[in-house]
């Protein structure tokens, strides 16, 4: 959704969209648990959109989507996301696609910015399989470039050195690791992360 404007800055933040508004479109973040606005820096939170032509056209989609419009016309994105000190605006991912392993909300979008660095990886999702203590583990599904012979052993040795000097805890660090050879997409060409899931809480289950 073509909201957030900006020129790419030479050095670019994890998930970072973008310095200004498009047109007079008005934005705001809101607590998913209270419901109230935050206006603290750096605290993530639901993106709410109103106003200007660009989300006008929305209304006219579906159940789901006329749904996302609030009373007071502000549109929830489904988005979660937050503003730095000097304006940036971060989205960290979809609120449906969060997995919760153990203590750990994770954002999958954060952690496939970084795996698909890793040598032979042609694309990388992140899901969440079931785990009989922390409800969820992370489980990173890639497909390899071209004549690759990445394996799930240099994913996880990758991932590790990858992630050992970051401040996340080690839930949030993928453990499992399965390699397809392709996604299920939709006709847009869209990953269908659902049925990745599936895919995986099946491989290893077995």
């Amino acid at each position: 959704m073509g909201v957030v404007t900006g020129d790419m800055k030479d050095t670019v933040k994890d998930c970072y969209t973008g310095d200004r508004l498009v047109g007079s479109t008005q934005m705001k973040i809101v607590d998913e648990k209270t419901n109230m606005e935050i206006t603290s820096r750096n605290c993530p939170g639901n993106l709410y959109f109103k106003g200007g032509t660009i989300l006008r056209h929305f209304k006219d989609l579906d159940s789901n989507t006329c749904g996302a419009f609030k009373e007071d016309g502000w549109f929830d994105s489904s988005d979660v996301g937050y503003i730095d000190e000097s304006g940036g605006v971060y989205v960290m991912g979809r609120t449906s696609d969060f997995i919760t392993a153990g203590s750990a909300v994770v954002h999958p979008q954060w952690l496939e910015e970084w795996i698909i660095k890793c040598p032979g990886v042609a694309s990388v999702v992140v899901v969440g399989i079931p785990h009989p203590v922390r409800f969820q583990e992370l489980c990173v599904c890639v497909v390899r470039e071209k004549h690759s012979n990445l394996t799930e052993q240099d994913l996880n040795e990758f991932c590790n050195q990858m992630f050992i000097d970051t401040r996340i805890s080690p839930e949030e660090v993928p453990e499992k690791f399965f390699i397809v050879d392709s996604f299920p997409k939709t006709f847009t060409g869209k990953v269908r992360r659902k049925m990745v899931e599936k895919l995986a809480t099946e491989h290893f289950q077995h």
